[in-house]
């Protein structure tokens, strides 16, 4: 299948014994990852009703042709590296643009627009490069979770059993003085979701040994498999929880939040982060605050949860205009093996609208945001970047002290990105507004 064909085709049906879902398109010659040694940003039947979207895209183009001749004309690691990763920055920028015009229809044209003219700024290949790798640092990596961070659901031994679904949507709503916690978004989000996951229909097992009412819900509504159900951030938690923090080893994840928070806003999505970063306490549980409202929020399998997390699993707004409808894809169709009850489609609801006990309303996911990470999981898999991040994530982590005879270097680069994208006062608003004219972003101090 060539490049142009996987942008063209959004999907595929994948079907097994037990169940039929949609999956990615597969890669170039049936590889898991598109060859580094030849150029594969397509360049014919682009879907492009913008002249200036061609003009920068070409650049774009261009650029990757330059660094895959660095790349296959490299003779040491230490010349391969860095071209390796002016490749994987090209891809990522070039298929921003066919994924954000094929999502308009959910997203707007503020995103492709806030790209082109970014793109149409920069000076040089270097310029296009580092604005590659700013997306794939501040965007992509911003829908991509830390696994190992996700708490087990509270068992306190005195939280009574409930009979009755009203009662247990009213405990939901005091669950926490804070309506900003971990726990208190689970409780609301799973009363919302129905206490089942989204898109296999699996029962929270905590909730159904917990509360007769949940097993007398799960009775009713058919054979149905049990497992941990937790909230799934859409958008990456600890990146704003840490804005606040005055721990120094918190400083480059504060500023790559704050930058990245500065990319949403240049996509149009100002009102979101205005929403993950109200620290305000109410008196109105439902409408939590912070990272935990729930239109970031969906309820989730936990292996389904870690595949959403590592932007192998999408919710992808449907364009036949239906509020809240969802196209279910995999990266690959191995991923969807094992679950009872996997939807290709779902269309998410309210289900505490049908209890009787009048409540404040729990906000659905917001579309922009599953766009969004439909678009990072979409551009990292076309551009081979999830392996990569997923390497250099893991190195970073193992690696506490550099190589003295500078081997670890690419690692320091990826590392102290955040430092290298935000100006001297951390100020990321005027960073980013200007990071066409910064030279700072190829070069790490």
């Amino acid at each position: 299948m060539t490049t142009v064909d996987i942008v063209a085709q959004h999907s595929i049906i994948f079907a097994s014994a037990t169940t039929t879902v949609n999956v990615f398109p597969p890669l170039y010659r049936g590889n898991v990852n598109p060859p580094l040694n030849e150029t594969i940003l397509p360049t014919q039947n682009m879907p492009f009703d913008n002249p200036s979207y061609l003009g920068t895209y070409n650049l774009i183009v261009q650029s990757e042709i330059a660094a895959v001749k660095r790349y296959c004309t490299a003779h040491s690691k230490t010349a391969r590296d860095p071209a390796r990763r002016d490749v994987l920055a090209a891809r990522v920028l070039g298929f921003l643009y066919p994924t954000l015009i094929r999502m308009r229809y959910a997203l707007g044209d503020t995103p492709i627009a806030a790209v082109s003219t970014e793109v149409a700024s920069a000076q040089d290949n270097a310029g296009i490069y580092a604005l590659g790798n700013m997306y794939l640092d501040l965007l992509i990596s911003s829908f991509r979770t830390d696994n190992n961070s996700i708490p087990p659901p509270s068992r306190h031994p005195s939280r009574p059993c409930m009979d009755n679904l009203d009662d247990i949507l009213a405990a939901a709503m005091k669950e926490s003085s804070t309506p900003s916690d971990h726990r208190s978004a689970r409780a609301r989000t799973l009363a919302r979701d129905g206490y089942r996951c989204v898109l296999s229909d699996t029962i929270d097992a905590s909730s159904w040994e917990q509360h007769p009412a949940v097993r007398t819900l799960a009775n009713d509504s058919g054979p149905a498999a049990l497992s941990l159900v937790q909230p799934c951030h859409i958008f990456n938690e600890s990146l704003v929880q840490t804005l606040e923090s005055a721990d120094e080893e918190d400083q480059p994840r504060r500023q790559r939040g704050a930058a990245a928070r500065r990319i949403l806003k240049t996509f149009g999505l100002g009102n979101l982060v205005d929403l993950e970063m109200s620290k305000e306490n109410s008196d109105d549980a439902a409408s939590a605050t912070g990272i935990h409202d729930l239109r970031n929020i969906i309820s989730l399998h936990h292996s389904l949860l870690v595949a959403f997390h590592d932007l192998k699993v999408i919710l992808e707004p449907t364009d036949d205009g239906v509020p809240n409808k969802y196209n279910v894809v995999f990266a690959l169709g191995g991923l969807a093996g094992g679950y009872q009850g996997l939807k290709a489609q779902v269309e998410l609801k309210n289900f505490a609208n049908r209890f009787k006990t009048a409540v404040e309303d729990l906000p659905l996911p917001d579309p922009r945001l599953l766009a969004l990470h439909a678009v990072c999981a979409r551009v990292a898999y076309m551009a081979g970047a999830g392996e990569i991040l997923d390497e250099y994530e893991t190195k970073i982590e193992e690696t506490r002290m550099l190589a003295q005879d500078g081997t670890s270097a690419d690692l320091l680069d990826v590392a102290l990105s955040p430092h290298a994208y935000a100006s001297a006062q951390e100020d990321a608003d005027r960073w980013v507004s200007n990071t066409h004219q910064s030279t700072s972003l190829s070069s790490p101090q």
